[in-house]
């Protein structure tokens, strides 16, 4: 995988998209019974996620200093 550097700006607006997917995700981890690193891992391998009402939301994870955050795209 090639890595990227990201400016501060980036990391900003990155972690700002992370914060306002983040309870969206823990719900969806929540009610279908998927532990973390298990949804972790299927993320890698699907990029993407069923939302919470049936809409599909695609998904990216995006690694800032040593950590990978899943980040919802649009």
């Amino acid at each position: 995988m090639k890595e990227r550097s990201f400016s501060d700006k980036d990391k900003q607006i990155l972690l700002k998209r992370y914060h306002r997917s983040r309870l969206a995700l823990s719900r969806f981890c929540f009610e279908e019974s998927i532990s973390q690193s298990r949804f972790r891992n299927w993320l890698k391998e699907s990029g993407s996620a069923q939302g919470l009402e049936g809409s599909f939301v695609p998904l990216r994870l995006v690694e800032l200093d040593g950590q990978w955050f899943p980040l919802v795209i649009g």
